[in-house]
């Protein structure tokens, strides 16, 4: 879009163009979201930048009002350069957390110089300003939502000390976290925080998905409410998230999970496909006449669904919950005090990894399986597959017993991969009235580059 498409969108304040870009306004050096609601500036004080990130490294500090750290982020494929959004979606996983951009650069197969080249042209930031805004954002979110210390908050968000948040605050917003902090919440039982999305929004399909596939134990739906167990970095709890309605999603989660906050807020987001474009995914998949507002259930737990997948192999989705069930009681650690519905920790890589073949299939599974489970663990547990955006279907099947089936699945769960496609599905034959595998996967390019929600269409319809 040029200069005057921006300002009509942002004049219009439409929902659909919210977290695709952002406005700076040079006459106050503030940035907003298009939605914003205060008074529509001139056209000639307006800039327009790609990600808040962009916006932070022209100058601009972040709007009160419509605060941007809430906007929705950008689909797998909204941009020219899907390497510039995998990228892109790893650091707001945190990898640079956890790891250096040469680290980072090597993974997704090229060279740091080649990353910062491509996110500056695509984001408008380099690797590091992507970053930091990231963990500023984070901390105006807590230091907003929640009564957590600044201290506390600080360290949540990646900063070394108070000291350095502090700093930063003063040099990017003007102003000190405790200045940011005008109303001191009072302390709750659960860290609530609200998650964003653009409307609409088909709750009913994504919810109904999930609670034919819970897994007993780890997970539970009740009244319009999603609670499971979280072991997370060694960080154990329970989190409650609300369905999304009216625009945006309640997170519960308890003290015990705060260190790990910024991961579980974009696990939550993949899980629920908050960052999704409606209006892009039903003008590609129109012929199958859509569910408006239709989302591609993901994972909070790759390594938790993709070894579901493993066991819903050649049995029916009731017959895989069965399996997982004894999976969990047998090898998942015990809550100290159960809820309703929630008793095991899902078990870990580590722990399914140094398993014998024979107990594994002692819940009922033949030889086989149980070595794919092995297989699979321990490629987890020593890293030679990572379920991150980088994945690739090769590196699934090269493991004992997992098919091109089981890789699309796995791809389209657990990475969120907008265009993967299990064509051999038995389900997917049957709602497109065909029993030709080569007949759908011809049908499926034109539902490019969104077959994974046009799965979901196929699957709701029977």
């Amino acid at each position: 879009m040029d200069s005057t498409a921006y300002y009509l969108a942002h004049k219009a304040k439409d929902h659909r163009f919210d977290g695709k870009f952002f406005i700076g306004v040079t006459s106050t050096k503030i940035y907003c979201r298009p939605i914003c609601k205060v008074k529509t500036p001139k056209p000639e004080n307006c800039t327009y930048h790609p990600t808040a990130a962009a916006a932070e490294a022209a100058g601009f500090r972040p709007c009160l009002l419509c605060r941007p750290e809430l906007a929705p982020g950008n689909s797998p494929i909204e941009h020219a350069s899907r390497l510039a959004i995998t990228a892109n979606n790893r650091i707001q996983a945190g990898a640079l957390d956890e790891q250096s951009i040469e680290q980072l650069a090597q993974e997704l197969g090229i060279s740091s110089r080649h990353l910062n080249r491509i996110l500056q042209s695509e984001l408008g930031a380099s690797p590091q300003q992507l970053n930091l805004t990231r963990k500023l954002h984070i901390a105006k979110k807590l230091l907003t939502e929640t009564a957590l210390p600044v201290n506390q908050i600080a360290s949540i968000a990646g900063f070394n000390s108070a000291r350095r948040l502090n700093d930063l605050f003063q040099t990017h917003y003007r102003l000190t976290p405790t200045t940011w902090r005008r109303s001191k919440k009072p302390p709750g039982d659960l860290i609530t925080l609200a998650l964003q999305y653009r409307e609409p929004y088909a709750i009913k399909p994504l919810s109904d998905f999930f609670r034919a596939r819970l897994l007993t134990g780890v997970e539970t739906i009740n009244d319009g409410t999603y609670l499971r167990t979280v072991s997370l970095k060694g960080h154990k709890g329970i989190l409650q998230n609300q369905f999304p309605a009216g625009g945006k999603c309640s997170v519960s989660l308890s003290p015990s999970l705060a260190p790990v906050i910024p991961q579980i807020i974009h696990r939550v987001k993949r899980m629920l496909d908050l960052d999704a474009s409606p209006d892009s995914i039903n003008c590609a998949i129109s012929s199958l006449d859509p569910i408006p507002g239709l989302r591609l259930p993901g994972a909070f737990s790759p390594f938790e669904t993709a070894i579901r997948a493993i066991l819903g192999q050649q049995v029916s989705v009731a017959g895989a919950s069965t399996l997982a069930a004894r999976l969990v009681e047998q090898f998942g650690e015990p809550l100290d005090t159960p809820t309703s519905g929630l008793t095991h920790f899902f078990p870990s890589p580590a722990i399914l990894a140094c398993r014998d073949v024979s107990e594994i299939a002692e819940i009922g599974l033949p030889l086989a399986r149980a070595k794919t489970i092995l297989s699979f663990a321990q490629a987890i547990d020593s890293q030679q597959i990572s379920l991150s955006a980088g994945l690739v279907e090769k590196s699934l099947t090269n493991l004992p017993g997992i098919g091109p089936w089981t890789a699309q699945y796995i791809l389209m769960r657990c990475v969120s991969d907008p265009d993967a496609f299990p064509s051999g599905d038995l389900g997917l034959l049957k709602a497109f009235g065909t029993k030709n595998h080569s007949e759908l996967n011809q049908a499926s390019e034109a539902w490019r580059p969104y077959r994974a929600y046009a799965a979901i269409q196929l699957w709701s319809q029977l």
